[in-house]
């Protein structure tokens, strides 16, 4: 993936990645707190992020379907989306 133009595909890939770390990151941190109410919080951020991931794939499925749209289309990006992709500061997202 470039990182100064993606394609719709290559957003609705890192938004999937995104979702499974922010799944992954609120299960640890439930797993190391005692408190009941803020484990239960940890979890509930868990459960929507599954819900968000599923609608990324969703959406994936959808345009990969359609003949009307061209998802090989590369879209300019915003410098500083750019740049975000290409410095990922060692996030597990982008391994």
């Amino acid at each position: 993936m470039g990182v100064d133009r993606i394609n719709i595909d290559d957003v609705l890939s890192v938004a999937v990645k995104m979702e499974q770390e922010g799944e992954r990151f609120y299960r640890a941190a439930a797993r190391n707190i005692t408190h009941p109410a803020v484990r239960q919080l940890l979890v509930s951020l868990a459960k929507a992020e599954v819900k968000h991931r599923r609608q990324f794939v969703k959406m994936q499925d959808v345009i990969r379907e359609r003949t009307d749209i061209n998802i090989g289309q590369r879209l300019e990006m915003a410098p500083s989306v750019a740049g975000y992709l290409a410095d990922d500061g060692g996030s597990p997202v982008f391994e």
